[in-house]
């Protein structure tokens, strides 16, 4: 075989690389959009948990406190001069309101877990997807 007779590889093979490479390219401009959607969530939900926790931390503070109010004024021998009832009562408002947040905070937080955990489950998938087509 002479230097002027070269193998050209036929239009074909180069069109099916190319559309092959295309197809990865748009498949890897996908993964990383909803990759970057993904992380705003993540963002959104530490920001709403941070939220939870903080307004959890506020209500059993107050449930505290307003208890306390009402075990010093029944120590103090104030009820002839305070009504203590609704120390008491305000401040199992407040330990309701605390016991429904931390149970809400859990409930979240663990969503929160499972949603990011199948993306990072489904990139996995897609990465050995395309070991096996290269």
């Amino acid at each position: 075989m002479s230097e002027d007779e070269q193998i050209i590889p036929s239009a074909g093979v180069w069109n099916s690389a190319k559309r092959l490479l295309e197809s990865l390219s748009g498949l890897l401009a996908i993964k990383c959009e909803l990759l970057g959607i993904e992380l705003e969530d993540a963002k959104r939900r530490g920001i709403e948990l941070l939220a939870l926790g903080l307004a959890t931390l506020l209500f059993g503070g107050l449930a505290v406190t307003v208890l306390t109010f009402g075990v010093i004024a029944l120590n103090m021998n104030l009820p002839e001069t305070i009504e203590t009832a609704p120390f008491f009562w305000v401040g199992a408002i407040y330990t309701l309101a605390t016991v429904a947040l931390i149970a809400l905070f859990r409930w979240r937080a663990g969503l929160a877990a499972k949603v990011f955990d199948a993306s990072i489950r489904e990139l996995k998938e897609d990465v050995e997807w395309i070991k096996r087509r290269i």
